[in-house]
């Protein structure tokens, strides 16, 4: 188990990009390198350099200690481990660049243990709760340079993945062991939207602005459910019929402040509209997130082919998360600080990138006989970098 609040609704969303904003405490709406592939507006990939191409992978590992009246000794800790994300980008034009990848969109990984009583008894039964799968964005996004200070970008994002529930009863006061399995495929179409403007401040100093999009949109289930009897099939997949889930209005706005030394200073508030949409079920409910991130960066580059390219560079940051869940009327909150460190290593055209990122950070409250997570997690990212095409001419 990793996320025992991820037995609710589709599983533990997840805000991170794990990209190289993920040493500014995941502040990188108004982050854009023209060497390195930043995501997380659908307007930044616009700045990279043209005719490069970058493919990059994102791991991360994620190590939790649980406390709280229903941890015991033998529930105390878990982890996690896993790839994140995935992409292919390409500033194919002077104006335009397009990326395809994918990203994980929510997480379910839980096990509970309880007790339920038959109807028309009084007596008390063992059940296992167990859940797993969880949900993963596919990409296509596509980000314009409007002049020298503008870009614009849009993302069609593929939403889908399946979320498996198991209830597992056996006692010893009963002669059978009962097992229910309850599977959701979801699939649904959503758009981002992003806008950046730059502003020179002075000679030294570059303003950036921006702000991103995402539309309401739902997920069409695909439900079945399978009972077993002492392990033998009694039903066996049957179709079910599922109401849509939804996905809320999200936005954000952001401001980085760049210096020609390689200093960077950026600002995110990104919040999602999650309580209009009323979901909700016994106990727990939806209700608008909202988070603030911050952080700095420190750059070294080298000039390349006449062009500034990124050397190394280090990071730091932190966030705070009032999350998308109530549980026992208690809104969960997050925080955490973060620390990144990155490079280039090979020759001067087929270049690896690699940037590693340090988490630390806590999540809920043991008020009301809940649940706190205090978290360490590790980000690693790997990329390839060279050139897509040079229509015959020679780099010195």
């Amino acid at each position: 188990m990793t996320s025992p609040y991820s037995v609710y609704g589709i599983g533990t969303t997840d805000f991170r990009s794990y990209n190289r904003s993920s040493g500014m405490g995941h502040a990188g709406l108004t982050l854009q390198a023209p060497d390195w592939a930043i995501g997380n507006n659908p307007a930044s990939l616009a700045a990279l350099y043209k005719s490069w191409y970058i493919v990059d992978l994102a791991f991360a590992g994620n190590f939790v200690q649980y406390a709280g009246d229903p941890i015991g000794i033998n529930n105390r800790s878990g982890r996690d481990f896993g790839a994140k994300r995935g992409a292919l980008g390409v500033k194919i034009t002077n104006h335009w660049a397009s990326s395809i990848g994918f990203r994980q969109f929510s997480n379910v990984n839980y096990r509970y243990m309880g007790s339920v009583s038959a109807e028309g008894s009084a007596d008390k039964y063992a059940v296992d709760y167990e859940g797993d799968g969880g949900l993963n964005t596919f990409y296509w996004n596509h980000a314009f340079a409007i002049g020298r200070r503008l870009k614009a970008g849009f993302t069609l994002n593929l939403i889908n993945g399946s979320v498996n529930r198991w209830e597992r009863m056996a006692d010893v006061n009963i002669s059978r062991v009962i097992e229910t399995k309850v599977q959701d495929y979801y699939s649904g179409l959503q758009m981002e939207y992003g806008l950046l403007y730059s502003i020179p401040v002075n000679k030294q100093w570059l303003l950036t602005v921006g702000g991103q999009l995402g539309q309401k949109t739902s997920l069409h289930p695909e439900r079945t459910l399978t009972v077993l009897e002492n392990e033998v099939p009694f039903i066996e997949e049957a179709p079910v019929t599922s109401a849509d889930f939804h996905l809320p209005l999200s936005y954000g706005a952001g401001m980085a402040l760049r210096h020609t030394s390689g200093l960077s200073i950026t600002f995110d508030y990104n919040t999602e509209r999650w309580k209009p949409l009323q979901i909700r079920g016994s106990g727990w409910d939806m209700v608008n997130s909202q988070r603030f991130s911050g952080g700095v960066e420190i750059l070294k580059s080298k000039i390349r082919y006449g062009r500034p390219q990124t050397s190394s560079f280090f990071q730091f940051g932190g966030f705070v998360n009032n999350t998308n869940l109530s549980v026992k009327s208690n809104q969960l909150a997050e925080a955490g600080i973060t620390i990144g460190y990155g490079g280039v290593y090979g020759g001067e055209i087929r270049q690896l990138l690699y940037n590693l990122a340090l988490e630390v950070g806590q999540r809920g409250t043991t008020q009301n006989g809940l649940i706190k997570e205090n978290y360490f997690m590790i980000t690693l990212g790997i990329g390839f970098r060279d050139f897509l095409f040079s229509k015959g001419r020679k780099y010195d």
